[in-house]
């Protein structure tokens, strides 16, 4: 019996000794490896595509819609949107916080790329053939693209209308995010709201990039950005700052 527990000792005290302690996440990888080669910025653009249509839908449009004047419940609504129908929503109500959230994620996601673009230099990096670096173009485009269409987003939920005698007075606009930074519980890190001008200028600003970046016209029912989604939101953003 002895000899037993002592082989099971020894067995036990070799298992652990050959553990090791330095191995990664199997579901994760290091951050300063996530954005190394050409397909990883194509398996990264598919998460700059995948919330948009989420974005165009649901409670993106039906909370304001039911909100309108002319719009009555009716028996048996369940309360669905109840507190938007009376007007009694805050800054807590989870639609309210899932739309701000959501489209503060899709910005950190575009500024994440454009961070690790800019980083590991792939116009001159020699993993990156012309084919390659004209594919990262177009991410850095929809990029661009997408960070103005999440700014103007926001504007748009959370500021007053555009009035050009107002637009420059304090936190009139929204929080300016334009470069990656890592997440952290430190609210002081965090930046403060600029203006509804400094807003559509930034806006302006990354359409102006986007297209820089982004020259294909595109084709009937292209699922990607192209110039002439460029030219049709800048015409939207010029017609709510009008």
């Amino acid at each position: 019996m002895k000899n037993i527990v002592t082989l099971l000792l020894l067995v036990s005290a070799l298992a652990f000794s050959s553990c090791d302690l330095e191995l990664k996440p199997y579901n994760a990888i290091p951050e300063d490896e996530a954005l190394q080669t050409p397909q990883d910025f194509a398996n990264m653009r598919v998460g700059l595509y995948s919330p948009l249509k989420g974005m165009n839908g649901g409670g993106y449009y039906s909370a304001m819609d039911i909100q309108c004047d002319n719009f009555n419940a009716v028996e048996g609504f369940s309360n669905n949107y109840g507190d938007f129908y009376r007007w009694q929503f805050n800054s807590s109500n989870s639609t309210v916080e899932a739309i701000y959230g959501n489209y503060y994620g899709l910005i950190a996601r575009a500024n994440y790329i454009l961070y690790w673009a800019d980083k590991i230099n792939y116009t001159e990096n020699e993993n990156f053939t012309e084919e390659d670096v004209e594919a990262v173009d177009r991410i850095l485009g929809e990029c661009y693209f997408i960070r103005a269409y999440c700014h103007f987003g926001l504007a748009q939920y959370f500021c007053d209308d555009y009035e050009e005698a107002t637009a420059d007075a304090p936190n009139s606009g929204v929080a300016l995010v334009t470069k990656y930074e890592k997440p952290t519980s430190d609210n002081t890190k965090y930046i403060g709201r600029s203006t509804l001008n400094e807003t559509f200028d930034q806006i302006e600003k990354d359409l102006d990039m986007a297209s820089l970046y982004i020259t294909n016209e595109g084709t009937v029912g292209d699922a990607y950005i192209n110039a002439a989604t460029i030219d049709a939101f800048s015409a939207r953003v010029a017609l709510a700052r009008d």
